[in-house]
């Protein structure tokens, strides 16, 4: 028994463990679409009950005490693969190969390419080049579409109170496709990058196989080929950055303290404008009177 409760399987217990874990996520899927139907089939014998008051505390729940069994068991199944993944973990896949981002930071620091021949080094330096060009076409491009959405989402002109589903229609069409265009930029020069990498990499290892010499000696800066600005930015960066990392106790102290306040704010606005009352309104209505699930 003891010989089960460990991660060094053999390949039978591996097999048995992936297997076990293939039928639970096929069982706790199922199951899940099954409470869902049921839960719809419910709502719809509410609204075509018979009774004279349907939407009563006592009709609902008598509609919905015929599930609850199903219901009750959909999270006794979630613990238990909790329990599954607890005792009897997936054994993780050796990664084949490895970061080519930390590799080539790694063996860019190492390599000066001053010392190879004109051809490696222009490559090398075109690649960084367009590397830095395609993070500075995501940035822009995210500010587009930040300005273009926040535009026209704060123009009043274009909201009617008469046609409040019209001037929502219009806002989704002006910010879906905005976000959809910068994700799919993002996205795309994601690739580019990785790409460009492993183009670098692969360039600056064989560099290193024809001649070793153009490996840094300990203690010689090896020069990056940044433009000035570039580089302040990211000695900025890297201060701010490993500043945050070393406070980072404080740090998420202060961030849970401003999330505290500009809710206690909001709440404390909302309670005064009288936007608290409003909303107890509608959640009566339709909680209690149309649903029937106050």
């Amino acid at each position: 028994m003891n010989k089960l409760f460990t991660t060094n399987y053999t390949e039978e217990r591996r097999k048995i463990v992936r297997i076990a874990h293939i039928v639970y996520g096929a069982l706790l899927t199922l199951w899940t679409i099954a409470v869902g139907v049921l839960f719809i089939v419910s709502c719809v014998g509410v609204f075509k009950s018979a009774e004279v008051s349907p939407f009563t505390v006592e009709a609902i729940d008598a509609h919905f005490t015929k599930i609850a069994v199903p219901v009750i068991i959909l999270p006794c199944l979630i613990v238990a693969g909790f329990i599954l993944n607890l005792l009897f973990p997936l054994e993780q896949k050796s990664k084949t190969g490895t970061d080519t981002k930390k590799a080539l930071a790694s063996l860019a620091q190492k390599v000066n390419l001053e010392n190879v021949d004109s051809g490696a080094k222009k490559c090398a330096i075109r690649e960084r080049n367009f590397r830095l060009i395609v993070s500075v076409a995501v940035v822009v491009v995210a500010i587009c579409a930040i300005v273009i959405s926040c535009v026209f989402a704060f123009d009043a002109s274009r909201y009617s109170g008469e046609e409040v589903n019209k001037s929502v229609a219009n806002l989704t069409l002006v910010v879906l496709p905005s976000a959809i265009v910068a994700f799919l930029f993002y996205y795309g020069a994601e690739i580019a990058k990785k790409v460009s990498r492993q183009r670098e990499l692969a360039l600056l290892k064989e560099c290193v196989k024809k001649d070793s010499s153009c490996l840094a000696k300990k203690g010689e800066n090896v020069p990056t080929y940044e433009h000035k600005i570039v580089a302040k930015t990211r000695e900025i960066y890297n201060k701010v950055f490993s500043f945050f990392i070393r406070n980072g106790k404080w740090t998420l102290l202060a961030t849970r303290v401003v999330v505290l306040v500009v809710a206690v704010v909001f709440i404390a606005l909302g309670i005064v404008n009288g936007g608290m009352a409003d909303v107890l309104g509608k959640a009566v209505r339709i909680c209690t009177e149309c649903i029937g699930l106050g």
